[in-house]
């Protein structure tokens, strides 16, 4: 539900052409993004303590390439 939901607020958000449909789907897109809990979360439970700090320091990288790349590759 949170990564559909995320989408269509952001969606929305970029479809918006007044003020206030824009703060309604920011606070939407808020209300959805709660995935990084869940991401390290499920992180911790697949991982031990010897490779634990390694998979930790991915999950920023991985943002950081998605963030750079992702406005790039879709336009």
């Amino acid at each position: 539900m949170g990564p559909l939901g995320l989408a269509i607020a952001m969606l929305g958000f970029g479809l918006s052409r007044t003020f206030w449909p824009l703060v309604a789907f920011r606070a939407a897109q808020g209300v959805f993004n709660g995935n990084i809990g869940v991401s390290k979360t499920v992180m911790a439970e697949i991982t031990d303590a010897t490779n634990r700090a390694d998979a930790f320091t991915m999950i920023p990288i991985m943002w950081t390439f998605g963030t750079t790349l992702g406005p790039t590759l879709g336009g």
